[in-house]
């Protein structure tokens, strides 16, 4: 890699992959650029993304700008091995960013807005003209959209013939010495718009343990990663909004590992009957990483696991109001916790 070396141009999709090959020859203090998506400078989608190492190591800085927030993304929590060829993965889906190394999770961001606009013929440098160039060298890029749930992905080269890289699935395992969140996460104040928790925490999911206090909607998105550590002879939560056990409202959604399984079922309640059940009986994979995303919008339900829709019910009945001072549980106190990681959870208005 060069400072300011272009290799072509893209149009840039509103959710994307990014994948390509490098070998770092050294650690260099200073951020140093490896790979540029976007205008040289600071400006609204100046990177989309921008890739750098963190000084004196070779842990990624992801970053992406747009307008109102010019430097938003993710960390790598690891570092890459030196004098080796590894595989990088960039995956963006509606605000959400992954970032992988060898096909593992080495970090993850939620950037707060919605997607991403299409603009053509961006840039790409191999570096960023205005930073200082990595000692590496890169190969195999390639830029493809990431277009869920049923559209095929349409690939856009930025070489004339570039080599893909292996398939790399969106869930991939997390290292296992990840930092523990501390006991005191602090409760957010219950207010009539979008909740985030454990955004820069890991949180190993234990009976009774309340993470906030939010409003809920009649109409609602739940966000959040989780990873299965193992199953239970019972169900077993994972995480549940409401503040009784089985009392109605009790479930605005209950989300618990089935019993024996690695599938999740989702539970809602509404103005006569407490659990209306949704479960996906495919299983996750233990020990990975997955974005779960849960819809309620006029009495349908909508599950989606990576972007990819996965389940979707009918709800019979009327689903409760907009409901303050709702507790967050991660898990309930009055059954078993499943064994599972979560983290990254946002709550909002559908």
């Amino acid at each position: 890699v060069e400072p300011g070396k272009k290799l072509g141009t893209v149009n840039l999709f509103p959710n994307y992959e990014l994948t390509f090959e490098v070998n770092v020859e050294q650690r260099l203090d200073n951020w140093r650029s490896i790979l540029h998506f976007g205008a040289e400078g600071w400006g609204d989608f100046g990177r989309a993304p921008g890739i750098w190492f963190q000084p004196d190591s070779t842990k990624l800085h992801v970053r992406h700008s747009f307008p109102g927030a010019i430097n938003v993304g993710a960390d790598s929590f690891v570092g890459i091995d030196l004098n080796k060829w590894v595989g990088i993965k960039v995956w963006v889906y509606e605000g959400f960013m992954q970032v992988y190394v060898d096909s593992q999770v080495v970090g993850v961001s939620h950037m707060n807005i919605t997607a991403l606009p299409t603009i053509d013929n961006v840039e790409v440098f191999a570096t960023n003209p205005k930073y200082l160039a990595a000692k590496a060298t890169i190969r195999n890029v390639y830029y493809k959209e990431y277009d869920a749930p049923s559209k095929a992905p349409t690939a856009e080269p930025i070489t004339s013939e570039p080599t893909p890289m292996p398939t790399m699935e969106p869930t991939n395992p997390m290292p296992t010495d990840n930092p523990t969140p501390s006991p005191d996460i602090p409760t957010p104040t219950c207010t009539n718009y979008a909740r985030s928790f454990l955004w820069e925490k890991f949180l190993t999911v234990r009976k009774g343990y309340k993470v906030g206090v939010l409003s809920t909607f009649r109409n609602y998105k739940l966000e959040f990663m989780v990873s299965i550590r193992g199953t239970s002879t019972n169900f077993a939560n994972i995480l549940r909004i409401g503040n009784s056990h089985n009392g109605l409202f009790s479930r605005n959604p209950s989300v618990q590992l089935n019993r024996g399984k690695t599938s999740i079922s989702f539970q809602v309640s509404t103005m006569t009957k407490f659990n209306y059940n949704c479960a996906h009986t495919a299983g996750l994979g233990l020990n990975t990483w997955t974005f779960v995303r849960f819809e309620v919008k006029k009495n349908t339900v909508k599950v989606f696991y990576n972007g990819l829709l996965v389940k979707q019910c009918d709800i019979q009945g009327v689903l409760p109001g907009n409901m303050a001072n709702q507790n967050l549980w991660a898990s309930i106190p009055w059954d078993a916790a499943a064994h599972a990681m979560v983290t990254k959870i946002k709550y909002s208005p559908k």
